[in-house]
């Protein structure tokens, strides 16, 4: 009897989704302007469906910034491993008019959409184009429902020159943390105390 050959198919490896959309959505000077024709909403998803909406959104060209990241982990076998994973877990931020938000409630992925004032639209705007600059790092990054605390700092050299932020130092290493006003957070990664200087 001839022996019977299994061929194992390799597993594919998944490339992290894209989370904003268009990619250039951060980079157009009139978003967050009084000239924008469209608006900020923050939409809080239902439980793990933040992948979801940002497909049934991408799919229907609706603008958006999930605020993804790389986190690493183990698996049940003790192998290292990276999941892309939201930063902000249950919200996403929708960029467009009434008509778009209103096709995101509708996609069975959303729970509730918060339109930001119009006065905060500028600042969600430079602080979400900060934090996307500081995701594209690519340095393990965390956040914290808190206040901004510590020294006033700005970063001197690197891919982040010029970002301004507060600095907490401990005995085991230097955070950098800039906020997210809009949802009360802090967003943190660890960088070289040499890096940076007072912005006071």
């Amino acid at each position: 009897m001839r022996p019977i050959l299994f061929f194992l198919e390799k597993m594919p490896i998944l490339r992290p989704q894209a989370d904003i959309h268009p990619s250039d959505l951060l980079d157009r000077p009139e978003v967050g302007s009084p000239n924008d024709p469209g608006r900020w909403y923050a939409i809080n998803t239902k439980s793990r469906q933040e992948k979801k909406l940002m497909d049934a959104l991408r799919k229907s060209a609706i603008e958006f910034y999930g605020v993804m990241h790389m986190k690493n982990g183990t698996t049940p076998g003790g192998r290292s491993r990276q999941s892309q994973v939201p930063l902000f877990p249950g919200y996403l931020f929708l960029h467009g008019d009434n008509e778009a938000k209103h096709k995101a409630m509708c996609t069975g992925h959303a729970a509730l959409s918060i339109e930001v004032p119009s006065g905060e639209q500028a600042q969600l705007t430079k602080e979400l184009r900060i934090l996307h600059m500081l995701l594209g790092v690519g340095n393990p990054v965390s956040s914290e429902a808190k206040q901004l605390i510590g020294d006033r700092v700005r970063i001197t050299q690197g891919p982040l020159k010029g970002i301004e932020g507060r600095c907490i130092q401990t005995q085991e290493e230097t955070r950098f943390y800039i906020g997210l006003s809009f949802l009360r957070q802090m967003i943190s990664m660890p960088v070289e105390r040499n890096y940076l200087e007072s912005s006071t």
